[in-house]
């Protein structure tokens, strides 16, 4: 059977008996102007010279029904990389929770955890993949668990293998080991790295599960080859095996040219599925948001595609990995070959009230006009994850400041039906109504 599921001047959706495949060229159409940002959180005082360097959820780290943001910032102007790792209320836009670092780095990511200690506030893992100078020799790659109520440090890892990024990505799962702590995955997608003389670089790529409270691991997992890269994109996914955990997604290259997702089980790492693309890129960002399809398991995003001509976020399902959907990327307006369409996505929630998950997408490198390298603007779009049609299209066309390079969902604080939304540039965190 074939019935028309949605369509619109640029899509085609179509249902072949009760699975549904999606052949989208475009999933483009005008959405007027784009709205201006409702805030901006933190101070403007310092504008010009703070970086975020990294923004995301922090689920409801203040206990008060409205999911927060967490985010790290530095200071350029500080030469030796000083900044902070911020908590902002998602109801009041305050801070509620500010830790001083020593050494920020542009890779620096983090996640908010279980109450670890016991002290009735969520606690917060912090990975510095490229070292950070508490290290001894100022560069091994670490992630350290501190307090969410005074910010000690309550674990700290160290890699024990030199250059490996280990906390490079971060992802929370359940509490498979019944501690009280939910564990966590970390991805070091340059474990075993290696250069021959006549060659590039190649990396076996590692992703850990590891314990929530002592950071130690309880499942470690290596590339299959020395050029799998694995762990460069991680993601929390549904319960794939039926064991009661989160299971885990991991990015990989196959044969040295095809990007595949792994999809592996929380508990004991077994792999449940492969996913693979056309591309080498496939899997590089990796977004768990909805179910797509309506099997009951919780779906994926992913980008594909080499080059911006070709580019596109294809939806995956959870269950298996077979192909569901594919968003193709919008003609661009200038030649810029750094442009990425979805290198980052995010899970909005139901921003148009179907009963369906819809989808962030950022292409965060976007550029409007040729003005030199890095000049990019950004630009951010909102899609049905029933239609894939544009809910929502986000432009900064002023300050060249790559919209969308991290995004956060706020939830409805005000009750006015419509959500909020964390989409930041390197310079600000904004928040935008979702309609």
């Amino acid at each position: 059977m074939v019935a028309w599921f949605g369509m619109n001047a640029r899509s085609v959706v179509l249902v072949l008996g009760a699975t549904a495949v999606v052949v989208l060229a475009r999933a483009f159409v005008a959405t007027g102007p784009s709205p201006a940002p409702t805030c901006v959180l933190g101070s403007h005082a310092d504008a010009d010279s703070t970086r975020c360097v990294f923004a995301g959820s922090a689920g409801d780290f203040d206990g008060d029904g409205s999911l927060d943001v967490i985010a790290i910032q530095v200071d350029d102007r500080d030469a030796a990389g000083r900044g902070s790792v911020r908590v902002f209320s998602g109801r009041t836009r305050a801070i509620v929770f500010e830790l001083a670092v020593a050494d920020v780095r542009l890779d620096s990511t983090a996640v908010v955890c279980g109450d670890v200690d016991g002290d009735g506030r969520a606690d917060i893992a912090l990975g510095s993949p490229t070292g950070d100078s508490v290290a001894s020799d100022g560069s091994a790659s670490r992630v350290v668990l501190h307090s969410g109520r005074d910010g000690r440090v309550l674990a700290n890892r160290v890699s024990a293998s030199s250059g490996d990024r280990f906390g490079a990505a971060l992802a929370r799962l359940d509490d498979g080991d019944g501690d009280g702590a939910p564990e966590l995955v970390v991805a070091a997608p340059d474990f075993d790295a290696r250069r021959p003389r006549d060659g590039s670089w190649t990396r076996r790529g590692r992703v850990e599960v590891v314990s929530g409270r002592t950071l130690e691991p309880l499942v470690t997992l290596d590339g299959e080859r020395q050029d799998s890269c694995l762990g460069a994109s991680i993601a929390a996914l549904g319960d794939v095996d039926g064991d009661g955990l989160r299971d885990w997604l991991a990015s990989a290259v196959e044969d040295g040219e095809t990007g595949v997702v792994r999809a592996h089980s929380a508990r004991t790492g077994t792999l449940l599925f492969v996913a693979r693309g056309a591309s080498r890129s496939f899997g590089r960002t990796l977004c768990a948001f909805g179910d797509v399809d309506g099997d009951g398991w919780l779906d994926f995003a992913t980008n594909e595609g080499d080059d911006f001509t070709s580019q596109c976020v294809e939806l995956r399902s959870g269950r298996d990995g077979r192909r569901l959907a594919s968003i193709g990327s919008p003609p661009r307006e200038t030649f810029n070959w750094l442009e990425t369409f979805g290198d980052v996505l995010g899970a909005p929630g139901d921003v148009d009230g179907d009963g369906c998950a819809d989808l962030f997408v950022a292409a965060s490198t976007w550029k409007y006009e040729d003005h030199g390298q890095g000049a990019a603007g950004g630009r951010a779009w909102i899609h049905s994850g029933r239609t894939l049609e544009t809910l929502l299209e986000l432009r900064d066309e002023a300050d060249f400041d790559e919209l969308g390079g991290h995004f956060a969902p706020l939830g409805d604080v005000d009750g006015d039906g419509s959500g909020d939304l964390l989409v930041a540039t390197r310079r600000e965190l904004r928040v935008y109504a979702a309609r």
